[in-house]
């Protein structure tokens, strides 16, 4: 519930058109992969989503889609 209030807040505020529960919806789309290219170590990397998951992470002021470096010595789950 509390989620929900701030995220409906941040979207009143950037003047989007979207529920609250429909914008945690589309941001359901957004995805994070993991790869290896040989010769490499791992790579990662956010897909944008839906157009409407773009639109929420920008009323969130969360434009940068590079994921956080996890830490080296565990598997992180985010």
């Amino acid at each position: 519930l509390l989620v929900q209030r701030f995220l409906g807040r941040r979207l009143e505020e950037s003047g989007l058109d979207l529920s609250p529960g429909r914008a945690l919806q589309a941001l359901s789309t957004v995805r994070l992969g993991r790869f290896r290219l040989e010769g490499q170590g791992d790579r990662r990397g956010v897909s944008g989503g839906c157009p409407d998951a773009r639109l929420v992470l920008k009323a969130l002021k969360l434009v940068d889609q590079r994921p956080p470096v996890p830490p080296e010595a565990e598997e992180t789950v985010m």
